[in-house]
């Protein structure tokens, strides 16, 4: 029987009436309070927080644990390449794994670096160098040379040991002017003993694209001295993504914010992307999409309104790591398939994307199957006339564009044009000088021996009464004419003024070909139409 209050109400002493008041009849509170929040604890959904302990990667938490321990002791621990794609769980591994050594004994120094944000040689080393002795070294007038024998006299000295993890190694080898970071990194870092002896250093690579091997971009002597174990991170099951989350929700939020079946809509989105990232940071980004509805519990539409806000900027981070070339072609997806009808079929998306990158079928296959290794596409085989595969987005279109655009924007856009120009003539120029000046005037600086300079026309269909010195193909972008001084024919002849286009672009080939460089001479860029 539930409780009845009675009240009585007087005026100046004398009984006026009564009433009753039923406690079943009290509102439930559905809105916060302006000095209330969902969160216990916020740095729970940050990227840099470590759990304790790391569930769910015992396996390879223990391999990598048992290369790195013989550094304890003073001796050179195993070097270990962790593999998986991106949101599995290898960094936030490495960090407790770090974290444990350094608690476990004050001699082991271990610094993580995001080659994502450090992507020279110097910039590695400045990193350690700052973990050793709390600043930077200069940016000017110091060698790489000179940090790297610091930090080996600072460890030969204080007896300490060193453990550095490449986070995301892929992303430092490249080639700008035959440089490769990250073989310089590895040959600095592998030679730290022989700079002083007794020094002892371990190396942990992680790497983020499946198809990047080591043997293939590191000399075979260099290989010899790493000598890794290989750690296979696999991609979390949908299960143990809701597992993790689950966790995270309970350490982050208040008792009776987030019901388990809103949870698993956070899972499930996650498993899709194949990145627990999205799925943490989206717990974080509904939590205060209710705040600000002043929700006292989170609901599905908040999980909802905060993907739509973040998975924007988690496909630019996404597509960050992706070369140009497999950017551009996901662009290209996303052009073709926004607001189309039917299927798009692998073969019309190859002529598309040849339009602007000429490349053979089996490299543009290959990109294909590494995004969808990303999971931002899925293939579709379709068994036809011939084999061909139906190519569908994971994303939608618009969001895919907007992250390539956000990227575009954010890249020097010189440096982008001269890219995809170069590209496109170096793989896909024909033997012709250039196609599309073929009916089109183009003037170019011309000087006659000891004579003042005159302008010479050269149009599609004439041959011009002038032989090119130094008029050559240039090295670095083929398909492009660099021209420069021109002297006369030793005869005169009269101009053939309507010879057909292929003769003329031939004979123009022929002439370009045949010429040698005068000593002297300063090439001039020619107009390239």
């Amino acid at each position: 029987m539930r409780d009845t209050l009675v009240f009585t109400f007087t005026t100046h002493g004398y009984p006026l009436s009564y009433c009753t008041y039923d406690q079943s009849l009290e509102m439930t509170r559905r809105f916060l309070m302006n000095d209330e929040n969902h969160f216990q604890n916020v740095n729970v959904f940050e990227e840099d927080y470590v759990p304790a302990p790391f569930l769910h990667r015992e396996k390879e938490d223990g391999a990598v644990t048992f290369d790195l321990k013989p550094i304890l002791w003073g001796a050179t621990p195993k070097n270990v390449v962790i593999r998986g794609i991106s949101g599995t769980g290898k960094t936030t591994m490495v960090n407790s794994i770090f974290a444990e050594l350094k608690a476990t004994s004050g001699n082991v120094i271990a610094v993580n670096v995001n080659c994502q944000i450090e992507r020279t040689t110097f910039g590695v080393f400045a990193r350690i160098s700052k973990a050793l002795f709390g600043h930077t070294p200069s940016l000017s007038g110091t060698s790489t040379y000179k940090v790297v024998e610091e930090i080996s006299q600072y460890l030969y000295t204080k007896k300490k040991g060193l453990v550095v993890c490449l986070d995301d190694a892929n992303i430092l080898h490249h080639h700008i002017n035959q440089h490769q970071p990250l073989e310089e990194t590895l040959s600095y870092l592998l030679h730290m003993h022989r700079y002083w002896p007794g020094v002892r250093v371990g190396v942990v690579l992680t790497v983020s694209d499946m198809d990047f091997k080591l043997k293939n971009v590191l000399d075979s002597s260099l290989i010899s001295l790493l000598l890794p174990d290989e750690v296979i991170f696999t991609p979390y099951s949908e299960e143990t993504m809701f597992q993790i989350l689950s966790e995270r929700a309970r350490l982050g939020f208040y008792p009776g914010v987030i019901e388990p079946d809103v949870i698993r809509q956070v899972a499930q989105i996650s498993y899709d992307v194949c990145d627990l990232r999205v799925g943490i940071d989206l717990l974080k980004q509904s939590g205060h999409e209710a705040e600000k509805k002043g929700r006292m519990k989170i609901k599905p539409e908040d999980i909802h309104a905060g993907y739509s806000e973040s998975r924007i900027d988690f496909l630019e981070s996404l597509e960050k790591n992706l070369s140009d070339k497999d950017r551009r072609l996901l662009w290209w997806v996303g052009t073709k398939q926004d607001g189309m009808k039917g299927d798009l079929l692998s073969g019309a998306l190859y002529d598309a994307f040849c339009t602007e990158i000429k490349e053979g079928y089996t490299s543009f296959y290959n990109r294909l199957k590494r995004l969808e290794k990303l999971r931002l596409l899925n293939m579709t085989p379709r068994h036809t006339k011939g084999n061909t595969s139906v190519i569908s987005l994971r994303f939608d279109p618009k969001d895919v564009l907007a992250a390539c655009e956000s990227i575009e924007e954010s890249m020097p856009k010189d440096t982008v044009q001269a890219e995809v120009e170069t590209e496109t003539l170096s793989e896909g120029a024909p033997e012709t000088v250039n196609d599309d000046v073929a009916g089109t005037v183009t003037e170019t600086e011309c000087e006659a021996v000891g004579e003042a300079k005159t302008v010479c026309d050269v149009v599609a269909g004439t041959e011009t009464e002038t032989v090119c010195e130094t008029e050559t193909l240039s090295d670095d972008v083929p398909g492009i004419v660099t021209t420069a001084k021109r002297k006369p024919k030793a005869k005169d002849e009269p101009k053939a003024k309507h010879k057909p286009k292929s003769k003329a672009v031939a004979a123009t080939k022929t002439v370009t070909e045949a010429a040698s460089p005068q000593p002297g001479s300063v090439p001039v860029s020619a107009a390239s139409g």
